[in-house]
């Protein structure tokens, strides 16, 4: 589906008191709004020694179909602001369906195979969203097979998700020889599964990120 890029002087997003997601870097943060301004948005930020001015982040605002989308640019981070970040206020707002693409850091472990073989190992998951997960393991996978995961959610049952493997890091000591980091895209998930992984990603955020 094809996103669609928005021009509006009026965004009812961009205001004082919305909590939205900042994504920078590859990874999500729960943020919130402090001040807004002509020009500029002051944010809730949780880290202490970036973002640098000048490092491009995204605003998210999540709904039950997807998010509105603002590409921005750090004005001042949380060395000259603690707690906080200043940003240049976005012009465009594009939006973006399936919301369980959001990203979150798990202390699971989860099982993992080969869809064609019968040995399963164990994976340490290491991030996981509707879309994919990142793993930890000893398991022999390669680029492009295709595996099973077997994973626990909390407050769910156990669910098997069918999925690609779209990249593979072995590690080398003094970290560990025998594990690799394996990334993983899902296919063919079920309506319960997909809900699933997203009630548990947005508890994880509000976990990670407290009070904000």
């Amino acid at each position: 589906m094809t996103d669609v890029a928005i021009r509006n002087e009026d965004m009812p997003d961009l205001s004082a008191g919305r909590e939205c997601l900042i994504r920078l870097m590859g990874q999500h943060f729960l943020s919130r709004i402090l001040e807004v301004s002509d020009d500029r948005l002051t944010v809730t930020f949780p880290g202490t020694d970036y973002p640098a001015p000048g490092m491009r982040l995204e605003l998210q605002f999540h709904d039950d179909e997807g998010f509105n989308s603002y590409v921005s640019h750090v004005v001042a981070g949380p060395q000259q602001h603690a707690g906080r970040v200043v940003v240049e206020r976005p012009s465009a707002m594009e939006r973006v369906l399936h919301r369980q693409n959001c990203r979150v850091s798990t202390d699971l472990t989860v099982q993992v195979k080969e869809e064609d073989l019968i040995r399963k190992y164990d994976a340490a998951l290491l991030n996981l969203s509707g879309g994919g997960a990142l793993l930890e393991t000893d398991a022999p996978l390669d680029l492009n097979s295709s595996v099973e995961m077997t994973i626990s959610i909390p407050l769910d049952r156990s669910r098997t998700i069918h999925g690609h493997v779209t990249h593979v890091d072995r590690l080398k000591p003094p970290h560990d020889s025998g594990r690799s980091i394996v990334g993983v895209r899902f296919w063919k998930m079920d309506a319960a599964t997909t809900q699933a992984i997203r009630d548990y990603v947005w508890q994880r955020l509000r976990e990670l990120y407290p009070g904000h």
